[in-house]
């Protein structure tokens, strides 16, 4: 059996322990250099939503669900979050507009979305729909 010890430092996460407010111990996994330096200009904020990942070229829109957010970008999860490539436009129900976007990282079940523009209604009528909130 292997276990977190048996992984290289680089690919390890900092546990840190501390205590809900019911009092229970909880342990939190943060994202982690091979220093234990954390890798993201802003703290990710845990959110769930539902969003919409639209593609233009050719036209595609993947409904997908909001996992945490941080200014620079945010994580989604869904059935064919495999199948959305870079760049497309996401929609979150209270969002001015449209934002554009690419993907920073993949892993088997999510994706890493790096924030780019908010979009103009140029930009959601260029796949000849418009782009809506789920």
């Amino acid at each position: 059996m292997t276990g977190p010890r048996d992984e290289p430092r680089s690919r390890r996460s900092a546990r840190t322990a501390s205590t809900s407010p019911d009092g229970a111990a909880t342990t939190s996994v943060r994202n982690c250099g091979p220093r234990g330096e954390e890798r993201r200009h802003d703290p990710r904020v845990p959110q769930l939503a539902a969003a919409r990942a639209v593609q233009t070229k050719p036209f595609r829109s993947f409904d997908c669900i909001l996992r945490d957010i941080s200014e620079g970008g945010c994580r989604l999860v869904g059935v064919a979050i495999d199948s959305i490539h870079s760049p497309f436009l996401l929609t979150l129900p209270g969002w001015p507009a449209p934002r554009h976007c690419e993907v920073a990282w993949r892993a088997r079940k999510s994706i890493g979305v790096r924030f780019g523009e908010w979009a103009t209604p140029a930009d959601e009528a260029a796949g000849g729909r418009a782009v809506t909130a789920p």
